[in-house]
Parts: C-alpha cells; sequence; structure tokens
C-alpha cells in the first residue's frame, strides 16, 4: 500500500450521560491553560487600569477555575500500545503513521487522511481507537467498560486534531489517580460556567452544540445511562468551580442563572462521603437516567462502529490524541483545543 502522508492528530472522547449532564474531566495539563490564564490576568490587569474594580474581581474568580484545568471529555490520543493490544502494530509502518516523542517521554502519531485509506484499513483503525477510549477511561476514572459497549456518536474535523467521539454506559467508582486530572465537571443544556475557550476545550463546544442541544439526544441518553459512584471530594471541586462561575458572570446573567446546588446522591448516580458510606439517595424526577430504558445495554460483539483541595497532595497525564463513516462529521470554524 502506498504511504499517505502524515499529517493530523486523533484523539477519542467518551460520552458518559448521568443525571446531571455529560461527564467532563478537568485537566491540569492542558497545553492552553497558561496561555488562557494569561489572558485573564490581562483583561484584569485593564479592568483595574480602568478603576472597574468589579469586573477585576470577575476575572479572578474566573482564573480559579481555570487554575484547576479546562474542562475536557474523558479520552486522549491513540498509544502503540493500543496497536499492539490490537496486534496491529504493522499498520504503523503499512500507512505511514508517524511517532512524535515529547519532551516528558509521552508520545504522539500523526496520522495520513483516513478518508483516502481503504474501507478495511479504516475499519481496523476504528478498532484500535475504540481500545484507546477504553484505556484512557480506565487511566482517567478508574472504570473499564466493555470495548463492545462503545458507539461511535460525532467525528469532529478541527484544523490539526480530529476527535473521534464516543457514547458509553460506564458502571463503576470513579476512582482518579492520574496526576493530570485535578476534578470533574458536567455539561447539560443549562449550565453555570460560561461555555467559553476559558473555561471549557474547543471540542466540548462543538459537543454541546451538535449533542446537548440535539433534540434526539434524550433517546440516545436513554439508552447508554451511566451508574456511577463519586467521592465526595470530587463532587466539591465542582461545586467551588460553580459557584466561582456564578460570581464570574455578569449582573444580568446571574439573574438568569439558578444559584448553584451541591450534587446529591440519586439512584444511578451515588456520591461517597468521607466516611466512606453511601449518602441518602434522592428521588430522581425528570432526568435521563429514571426511565425504565436507562439500563446498561449490552453490545453486540459483531458490532463494527468504524476538585475542592487542590493542594500539593490533591490527585490532579494528559495524552492527546481515523475518519469513522459512521459518525456525523463536524467542521468548525474555529481550531479545536
Amino acid at each position: 500500500m502506498e504511504k499517505e502522508k502524515a499529517s493530523v492528530k486523533y484523539r477519542v472522547g467518551v460520552v458518559a450521560e448521568t443525571p446531571h449532564g455529560v461527564l467532563l474531566t478537568q485537566e491540569i495539563q492542558d497545553t492552553a491553560r497558561e496561555a488562557v490564564i494569561r489572558a485573564i490576568e490581562e483583561k484584569r490587569m485593564a479592568a483595574l487600569t480602568n478603576s472597574n474594580k468589579a469586573l477585576a474581581n470577575r476575572y479572578k474568580v474566573g482564573q480559579s477555575i481555570v487554575e484547576g484545568g479546562r474542562f475536557s471529555l474523558p479520552g486522549g490520543g491513540p498509544n502503540i500500545i493500543d496497536f499492539e493490544v490490537a496486534g496491529e502494530t504493522k499498520l504503523v509502518d503499512e500507512i505511514g503513521i508517524q511517532i512524535i516523542k515529547k519532551p516528558d517521554g509521552e508520545s504522539s502519531l500523526l496520522f495520513p487522511d483516513m478518508d483516502r485509506l481503504p474501507t478495511e484499513v479504516v475499519g481496523r483503525i476504528m478498532q484500535i481507537m475504540k481500545k484507546t477510549a477504553v484505556r484512557e477511561v480506565q487511566e482517567e476514572l478508574g472504570i473499564t467498560p466493555p470495548e463492545s459497549s462503545l458507539k461511535g456518536i460525532l467525528q469532529i474535523n478541527g484544523n490539526t486534531r480530529r476527535h473521534l467521539i464516543y457514547i458509553v454506559a460506564l458502571d463503576g467508582e470513579v476512582n482518579i489517580t492520574d496526576p493530570y486530572i485535578s476534578g470533574i465537571g458536567f455539561i447539560d443544556r443549562k449550565h453555570v460556567i460560561p461555555l467559553s475557550k476559558f473555561f471549557f476545550q474547543g471540542h466540548i463546544h462543538t459537543l454541546y452544540s451538535q449533542y446537548i442541544c440535539d433534540p434526539n439526544r434524550e433517546i440516545v441518553a436513554k439508552g447508554y445511562a451511566s451508574r456511577l459512584t463519586v467521592p465526595i471530594d470530587l463532587i466539591e471541586g465542582w461545586f467551588t468551580d460553580e459557584i466561582a462561575a456564578y460570581h464570574y458572570l455578569s449582573g444580568k446573567g446571574r439573574k438568569r442563572t439558578v444559584f448553584p446546588r451541591l450534587l446529591e446522591s440519586s439512584p444511578t448516580f451515588r456520591i461517597l462521603g468521607k466516611d466512606g458510606k453511601i449518602q441518602d439517595l434522592r428521588s430522581d424526577s425528570g432526568n435521563f437516567t429514571v426511565s425504565k430504558a436507562a439500563r446498561l445495554i449490552p453490545r453486540s460483539n459483531l458490532e463494527i462502529v468504524p476538585p475542592s483541595d487542590r493542594g500539593p497532595n490533591s490527585p490532579v497525564k494528559v495524552r492527546r490524541s481515523p475518519s469513522n463513516p459512521t459518525m456525523p462529521k463536524v467542521n468548525p470554524d474555529k481550531k479545536q483545543a
């Protein structure tokens, strides 16, 4: 096979539906995080120069969110390990994938244009990408989803990177040991933290418009409702960020926004207290996960779908990530971050 020129990075992202929206991770080692903090600081200093202390204070609380990292879907880029697990290491040379070493010892892969590769080859790569998704979720959340349960729902084509978005029903306890993940978050149609480049990575913006706000989302979400147990410190960390975001909003923005509430346990979202016990459950109502259809759905093996304390002891690796003909393709105007 003639090798195509390697030029594109790929990243997989995983959607896990909860009663509070799609689960996100907060990444400390975000490539744009420092630049965003500087940009907010410039705005804060400009506000002080104009004697606008109220605006300067808003930017200050906005910084406090970004200091913990920007929010992203759980996921990352494919690794040589994923090719090894799939028994497909020969594909690296076969299609001309380039391995780029990073200063921190990690590596990223540059892929050729998948749209120009044979369908059979793309299908093989899709299976590798699903292994990437399983590995990333396990590394970031401590939960190992069945590979067969992943379903491709969206492909985002950015200027320098393509995102493959899968949905999966996670079942287990969130246990973050990855030093590059500082906490978790959620995104739903209604949200307190402004949907801007300051707080969310670029692919979340497209996910919001193409999936979160899709009228058919509820149908999909009912069949892929996750059942999670989450430590209280992660819930408190998210609550702290929401409070900061509320104060970051302008006066009009605050009037349109309901003051944040600390999340409570529900049948499909159990909160583990500091005493090791599950907090009292409340009755769910009006959300995806109370439907009789809200259960884990085994996927056929034949299906082929081409923190509250951020101190020094706080558990806080980001790995950056083919063309899937079954995923709707979106070409956002802005560069995906």
